[in-house]
């Protein structure tokens, strides 16, 4: 039996300035899973220079980078992010695992690194999803085949 995909992902270092690939930021990890695992890029943002900045940017204007917020009853899928905050990290970014037992996180946080969270874990740990986001193509032709299955 071969390992999750996610778990190639689990295990590098955390850097506020982190590009990869030994250490990362959140922005930089969510960038690198989304470009390896699924073949998507998302820009480099080079303004503004910190990582609230950006995922508040990523929220605002989420279909300026080609993502949609997902609304129920639509399910997230593996690879679609995820705007988290916590008590201390206002705004944090991740990638969904909708394809382990529970459903997970994987993301990238300081004191920790890279690591893949169950929702059980994010809700011990007082993380808190603000919202879940897909590319807009993919999220057009998955909203076409449930509207055909209906």
């Amino acid at each position: 039996m071969s390992a999750h995909w996610s778990l190639e992902f689990v295990g590098a270092a955390y850097a506020a300035d982190g590009e990869g690939p030994g250490a990362f930021n959140c922005w930089a990890h969510f960038r690198h899973v989304e470009r390896r695992r699924f073949n998507r890029e998302i820009p480099p943002l080079p303004m503004p220079a910190d990582l609230l900045g950006v995922v508040k940017l990523f929220r605002d204007r989420s279909d300026s980078f080609g993502w949609v917020r997902i609304e129920k009853p639509r399910k997230p899928m593996d690879g679609d992010a995820v705007l988290m905050s916590h008590r201390d990290r206002p705004h944090h970014i991740g990638i969904y695992v909708a394809s382990v037992p529970g459903e997970a996180v994987l993301h990238c946080t300081e004191g920790v690194g890279s690591v893949l969270s169950s929702m059980f874990h994010l809700e011990v740990a007082n993380w808190n999803i603000i919202g879940i986001y897909h590319p807009i193509e993919e999220a057009s032709s998955v909203l076409l085949a449930d509207s055909r299955s209906t």
